[in-house]
Formats: structure tokens, C-alpha cells, sequence
């Protein structure tokens, strides 16, 4: 039996992965509106934004700026730029849900769930190595965000999450692809 080469997944080319790529800009418009609208006019849970608002606050304005010039961008590479801009792209939302997460009380308050859409994506538009550099840096840094918390096996779980989330989403692309 083979063992698979881990750069032999890459990056979906099919015409679907433009329109994989719109829905997936349009999300982290519309998810990076609504934080900040949540917060600023007070519609928002207890626990978003509550141990540091400017915080939350300052990191979802600039979130919806990246986004706003991310999105022409991608409009005229034809929704497909290289895999450098898609890895940049996944990075900043990473850091951005961290430092949400950070400023709504660590993962009590379940913002960080939103880190596994990221991860999932990753493995949708990155090769195998790099989706892989994507689950490390967002279980880091889940890790290390509430490695001062005395709960230290919620961090560790998320990254067996991240870790499965990760390995999901080529087999059900593919599948989807082959059966067509």
C-alpha cells in the first residue's frame, strides 16, 4: 500500500472554485458587517466583545476594510488569484477571529467556532501543506490565546477539530466532483 504524497491535493481548479471562492469572500463580508453591527448598536450577546469593545470593535472595522479591497482584487484576478493571496486572505481572517475571540472572553463565548469555516476553507483552496500550515497557525493560536486559563483542554480540542475539519472538505469536494 502507497502512502499518499502530501502535496498531491491541490487547490480545486474546477470552474466550481471561483463560485466556491465568491460565496467564501461574500461570507467574510457579511460576517465582518454583522460583528460589528451586533456591537455597535448593542443587538449583541453578552458575552461578544465583552472583556475588551474597542478591541472587538477595532478589529472588525479593520476586518471589513480588508475585505472591501480584497474583494475587487479578487474581482480582477477573475476569482483566481494565486495561491499566495488565498493564503494571505486565510491568515488575516485566522488572526481576526483570535483577536475577536480574545476580546469576547476566550472561548467561553464560542466565537471561535468561527475559526473552522477558515480551516475548512484552507483545505478547500490551499494545497495539502500550506491547509496544513493554516490548522497549525489556528490551533497556535487558539492554544496560546487561553493557555493562561486554567481550561486547557478546550484549546487542545480545537485543535483535533481543526484537525478533522481539515481533512473533510477535499474527500466531500471530490467526491462531488467525480460523481458528476
Amino acid at each position: 500500500m502507497q502512502l499518499a504524497n502530501l502535496d498531491d491535493h491541490l487547490p480545486l481548479s474546477s470552474p466550481s472554485s471561483p463560485r466556491l471562492l465568491r460565496l467564501y469572500a461574500s461570507y467574510r463580508l457579511f460576517l465582518s458587517c454583522l460583528l460589528l453591527w451586533l456591537v455597535q448598536f448593542d443587538f449583541a450577546p453578552t458575552y461578544l466583545g465583552s472583556d475588551n469593545p474597542s478591541l472587538f470593535s477595532l478589529t472588525a472595522s479593520a476586518y471589513i476594510g480588508i475585505n472591501l479591497i480584497s474583494l475587487p482584487l479578487f474581482y480582477l484576478k477573475r476569482w483566481q488569484p494565486s495561491e499566495t493571496a488565498l493564503f494571505a486572505m486565510l491568515l488575516i481572517d485566522i488572526i481576526a477571529i483570535n483577536l475577536m475571540t480574545y476580546a469576547s472572553g476566550g472561548l467561553a463565548g464560542s466565537v471561535g467556532y468561527l475559526l473552522m469555516v477558515t480551516v475548512a476553507a484552507s483545505a478547500t483552496f490551499l494545497r495539502t501543506l500550506l491547509a496544513l500550515s493554516m490548522v497549525a497557525i489556528a490551533s497556535f493560536m487558539s492554544v496560546s490565546r487561553n493557555f493562561y486559563s486554567a481550561v486547557a483542554m478546550r484549546p487542545g480540542l480545537f485543535a483535533v477539530v481543526f484537525s478533522a475539519f481539515y481533512c473533510l472538505p477535499p474527500h466531500l469536494f471530490l467526491s462531488f466532483s467525480t460523481s458528476a
